[in-house]
């Protein structure tokens, strides 16, 4: 099954708003003594005494997540509709593990202005939500748990499209390339002209990708 993109983005921004927090191997799972127990056990690496005691201050008030599990998350609640996760081998990957699966990348200099995709580097991944933002389950000084971040606050080094998720159709025939260094070589003129003329002829999300492409290529 097949969920769509602009339905993820809403769901991560309800989840935000839950209280959550970081644990290795987890995907949206109620913090209890149990829960802790058996990931220490799997992942004692990720689990050291110190952040055992914290943990423990959790239970019964949040919930368990880690960068994947995210995804795994959404994916294994049927697209949020469920209360509680339920596995599936299929949605158990890794952050490489997604990355490896996806059959459309890139760099991360030529992320498009797409919501719903996903950003890498290797052994994170976060959801790109669109204007340069970012959702994620970090435990950084970004925050414990799922947090909002900037695009920037982390060296992303990819960008993917995830299994599982659709996403709108490319505009076929439109170079955004072509078009980006049209802009910053002055053929487009200036705000607000510029974007009326380029939202006239390519659509509105033609041009955030043409200007997340100018943003790249000028950084």
């Amino acid at each position: 099954m097949a969920y769509k993109n602009t339905d993820f983005v809403s769901w991560l921004k309800k989840t935000q708003k839950k209280n959550t927090i970081y644990m290795w191997g987890t995907f949206g799972n109620k913090v209890t003594e149990n829960l802790i127990s058996a990931k220490r056990k799997q992942y004692p690496t990720h689990y050291p005494t110190s952040r055992i005691n914290i943990l423990r201050d959790y239970i019964g008030a949040a919930i368990g997540c880690d960068c994947c599990g995210l995804i795994k998350w959404y994916l294994m609640t049927n697209g949020g509709k469920l209360s509680t996760p339920v596995y599936s081998s299929k949605y158990d990957k890794s952050a490489s593990g997604w990355y490896n699966a996806a059959t459309e990348k890139g760099k991360i200099s030529t992320i498009p202005e797409i919501t719903g995709i996903a950003v890498y580097k290797k052994g994170h991944i976060g959801i790109y939500i669109g204007n340069g933002k970012v959702i994620e389950c970090t435990l950084s000084r970004r925050g414990d748990g799922v947090v909002y971040s900037n695009l920037t606050d982390e060296k992303w080094t990819h960008w993917l499209k995830l299994p599982y998720i659709t996403y709108p159709a490319a505009n076929k025939g439109v170079d955004i390339d072509k078009i980006a260094k049209e802009v910053i070589n002055g053929k487009w003129g200036n705000n607000p002209a510029r974007k009326n003329a380029l939202v006239a002829k390519y659509g509105e999300a033609t041009y955030k990708q043409i200007q997340s492409r100018v943003n790249a290529i000028l950084k």
